[in-house]
């Protein structure tokens, strides 16, 4: 092979994971959240008070987080962001470097985030994007459960944990109500 139809090759890599990465993020929370919008769902119709009581509960508890909860983020970060956040949360990810602005690093704790370190200002970023960054919103594909277990492994790292402030049981019961009546 040529030297020239390796750079070529290269650049079509770059190309792909570039432009690849984010397009079908954003196409796929568009088809997705289509979906969503023709679906009406009204908890109390399908499942009986106690079910209802007990989904409650579990959405709570995701969105307090628990050593599990976190581990089960950094599992889903390690499959769904760690192409442009990079492996270890750092931001060096394979698609980062076609990425303008660079993908957060969540190690840093001098990063400036546009939407805040709280948890509710990292699940908003995870649910509706960053606009003018790469980053897509994931409301259509990531389960509000799974956007938590994201939201507080990312509060277990360096460059989050000292600005993060959990959630009150009071308020985690109120997200997750507004959860379910969003539904």
């Amino acid at each position: 092979m040529d030297k020239n139809q390796v750079t070529l090759e290269m650049f079509v890599i770059s190309l792909l994971i570039g432009i690849g990465t984010p397009l079908f993020a954003l196409l796929g929370y568009h088809q997705g959240r289509a979906a969503l919008e023709e679906i009406q769902f009204d908890p109390s119709s399908v499942i009986s008070p106690q079910e209802s009581q007990a989904l409650l509960q579990a959405k709570t508890q995701a969105i307090l987080g628990s050593p599990e909860g976190i581990s089960q983020g950094k599992e889903l970060f390690q499959s769904m962001c760690s192409s442009c956040h990079g492996t270890q949360a750092d931001g060096l990810g394979p698609a980062a470097g076609a990425l303008n602005p660079p993908p957060k690093n969540f190690l840093d704790p001098k990063a400036v985030y546009k939407l805040g370190t709280q948890p509710e200002e990292l699940f908003a970023a995870l649910t509706q994007g960053v606009p003018g960054t790469g980053m897509a919103g994931f409301e259509a594909g990531i389960t509000f459960e799974d956007r938590w277990a994201l939201v507080n492994y990312l509060g277990s790292l360096s460059g989050i944990s000292g600005r993060f402030n959990k959630i009150s049981l009071q308020r985690a019961s109120e997200l997750a109500q507004a959860d379910l009546a969003h539904k």
